[in-house]
């Protein structure tokens, strides 16, 4: 497996325990991250939106889908500048950012290896 397809791979497997997390202990999550308690089956809904997510991660990584390396770069990313936003308007605790922070190292961890690989095949070209 290359090294961008196992950093999207081990990133996976922590979106799997996100998707856990979120099914079977929503209000535990409220609590930690100081969100008010609201019905949560909203939270829920995200776990399954989470899930989608993971089993492409886990295609795109398993699959070797090079084209498709840079896209969980992006939405990671994405996911950071919304827990940054969130953070700074004072919507939401600095727990939050910590997952957009941890994002956004798996995304730096993708684009790294992605890069790393590109000058890899310079060199023996």
């Amino acid at each position: 497996m290359s090294k961008p397809a196992k950093s999207i791979y081990y990133f996976a497997w922590y979106m799997v325990l996100e998707v856990i997390f979120l099914m079977l202990s929503p209000q535990s999550l409220l609590h930690l991250t100081k969100i008010s308690p609201v019905d949560a089956v909203w939270l829920r809904m995200i776990a399954g939106i989470v899930g989608g997510l993971t089993i492409y991660y886990f295609t795109i990584a398993l699959r070797e889908v090079r084209t498709l390396f840079l896209v969980p770069v992006y939405e990671r990313s994405t996911v950071f500048l919304a827990t940054l936003a969130l953070y700074l308007f004072d919507h939401a605790h600095v727990v939050v950012l910590g997952v957009g922070i941890l994002d956004m190292l798996g995304a730096l961890w993708t684009l790294w290896a992605v890069k790393s690989e590109a000058a890899s095949f310079r060199v023996r070209a």
